[in-house]
């Protein structure tokens, strides 16, 4: 079993599924993800709901004209602090490789919001409305050709929030792009700020160059850098070999994507029926709770 010291207070522990283990000092403090906490020391830290902790917002950054960046609002990240005098320790893990993000290594890096295992105060994750709104109208399939948990699945998919991972710092100033203007004291501060991630097997980080596209898996896609773009794959009869329209996704360069292997879904040989008959089951489900409601109020004494 591989350790890898990353820190005084945070370690990485395991080979091919890792945790991180988080050590808290007095008055030390860290974001997590709440879902993913693997064991703790004890019940003692301090939670608060991260929309609830005071932070610096870059206001003169919008993702469009109606509405700026948001902090988000997701009720499983929260911030511990440790007030008392004692050492407390927590452990996270989703089951994969951990992945170390430093802002400024990148260009507005855009992470999806379930593979986010921690944060330290010096980062901040903020939403955008137009990415949500793009990134699920691109994963939407406008042919349903999937059982009814695929279904359900898919619907779970299509809400799928990504936020920009932002150095506070950054927030209120731009980043000197000539490194000669950059001072030794803030590119420490810089690189203090980090981000962990973390998916359910290997994260693979790939950087296209200009125009450069490749295929890959939807619902694999762990982050991605503001300059990638996307399209669907066209449907056609010779796409269903080894990539489709369904299950994929084509990227183009330039910028950075982090993703993942994913469960790919086959289609059912006959789309017409088994969306005849999915449509059927959910009726029938809806009258079942409509009946069940009305014997339930028509019963009461």
């Amino acid at each position: 079993m591989a350790d890898y010291e990353m820190n005084s207070t945070i370690k990485i522990i395991g080979g091919e599924s890792q945790t991180i283990h988080i050590i808290l000092k007095k008055n030390e403090k860290i974001n997590i993800n709440k879902n993913y906490i693997l064991y703790a020391s004890s019940e003692d830290l301090d939670e608060i709901i991260y929309k609830n902790v005071d932070s610096l917002i870059r206001q003169n950054t919008q993702s469009s004209k109606e509405e700026p960046l948001k902090k988000v609002e997701n009720e499983s990240i929260v911030r511990l602090k440790n007030k008392e005098n004692n050492i407390e320790y927590i452990g996270l893990s989703k089951g994969g490789k951990i992945l170390k993000i430093t802002p400024i290594l990148y260009s507005n890096l855009y992470v999806k919001m379930e593979n986010i295992l921690a944060f330290n105060d010096g980062i901040e994750l903020l939403k955008d409305r137009d990415i949500d709104l793009k990134m699920n109208k691109l994963i939407q399939r406008n042919n349903i050709q999937f059982g009814l948990k695929d279904l359900m699945d898919m619907y779970l998919l299509n809400k799928s929030e990504f936020c920009l991972v932002k150095s506070k710092l950054s927030s209120n100033s731009q980043i000197p792009k000539d490194p000669e203007s950059l001072s030794l004291l803030n590119l420490s501060s810089y690189i203090n700020d980090f981000a962990y991630i973390s998916g359910k097997k290997n994260l693979i980080e790939k950087r296209l160059g200009e125009n450069e596209t490749m295929a890959i898996m939807a619902n694999g896609l762990v982050a991605f850098e503001q300059s990638i773009t996307f399209n669907n794959i066209r449907k056609t009869e010779k796409n269903n070999k080894y990539v489709n329209n369904l299950n994929d996704i084509i990227v183009e360069g330039p910028g950075l994507i982090i993703f993942e292997l994913a469960e790919r879904k086959m289609p059912m040989s006959n789309p017409m029926g088994n969306r005849v008959f999915i449509i059927l089951t959910v009726i029938l489900f809806l009258v079942e709770i409509l009946a069940q409601i009305f014997v339930h109020y028509n019963l009461r004494p």
